[in-house]
């Protein structure tokens, strides 16, 4: 893939938001928290009732990863947990994956499995990262990062958590929209790249079956197309937005996913050219 977009941050941000708790339990305060994320609506105007059905799950969840943090991490201290990724939108995800950020510079991934009902255990990820990072922006102290994978993560999660992720302990986030209206085509372009590395082309670090690998694609770019739709209204985001919906719904195809991904990647780069020629002639004028 070309035409690459990267972030432009500006740190130190805002992240946390000291005066304003979360309160998941409250009806009101949780549906305002649902209104404001990207997949409160599928496409085109269409309620995602998703979200307020598995409020519970959430907050059961969140409950045992703090039993969990306490048990296995308790030096750590616990400042916001928040959900994130395809629970938030598919019926049947493969796990449930958390953000959980802590005081200091912690960089780390866990995976467990959370028992809910005596008969109900749900596989769960629990990315762990220090405030640190996401104030300041990446710092690679006292961690080992040879191919220089972390710091992206860092910078598309640090500019997205009001809009991509669900609060459901601790403090809200700060709403960073100049930030994240700046970058939402380096979101895009993120998520493309990683899709095409990782699941279009046939990556040996990633041993997964076709349909695992179709999922992930269309993943990825139901992200990016929601995005693209907070960005701006338009017809052929909501197309693609209802096709890849639709398509996530039944077992896709390899095949299949990869032609929706080029059909998207087109459009991307369409955007992208027609906001550089817009921005040089803005400049351009400018210097008129």
């Amino acid at each position: 893939m070309e035409l690459k977009v990267p972030f432009e941050i500006d740190y130190p941000l805002k992240i946390l938001d000291p005066s304003k708790k979360i309160d998941f339990n409250n009806k009101k305060a949780r549906e305002d928290l649902f209104k404001r994320n990207i997949y409160y609506y599928k496409y085109g105007g269409v309620k995602n009732e998703l979200l307020e059905q598995r409020h519970e799950k959430y907050s059961s969840l969140s409950e045992r990863l703090l039993d969990y943090m306490g048990k296995n991490h308790p030096s750590l201290d616990v400042l916001n947990i928040s959900i994130f990724g395809s629970s938030l939108f598919l019926k049947n995800p493969g796990d449930f994956d958390f953000l959980t950020i802590v005081k200091g510079n912690e960089f780390s991934l866990d995976e467990s499995k959370f028992l809910l009902r005596e008969n109900e255990s749900v596989p769960v990820g629990i990315s762990i990262k220090g405030i640190d990072n996401f104030v300041n922006g990446f710092s690679s102290s006292g961690l080992e990062d040879p191919k220089g994978r972390l710091e992206p993560i860092i910078d598309r999660t640090a500019i997205s958590l009001f809009r991509r992720h669900l609060p459901i302990f601790g403090n809200d986030f700060v709403d960073n929209i100049e930030v994240f209206s700046k970058n939402v085509y380096g979101q895009v372009s993120d998520l493309l790249h990683n899709s095409y590395d990782l699941y279009y082309l046939k990556n040996k670090r990633v041993n997964l079956s076709e349909t695992h690998r179709a999922r992930k694609i269309l993943s990825r770019l139901y992200e990016g197309l929601s995005y693209m739709g907070f960005l701006e209204e338009d017809p052929e985001v909501e197309k693609f937005r209802k096709e890849v919906y639709s398509t996530m719904m039944k077992k896709p195809s390899l095949p299949e996913s990869k032609r929706i991904f080029n059909e998207i990647s087109n459009l991307y780069k369409t955007k992208v050219i027609d906001r550089k020629l817009l921005k040089r002639k803005k400049e351009d004028n400018h210097e008129k």
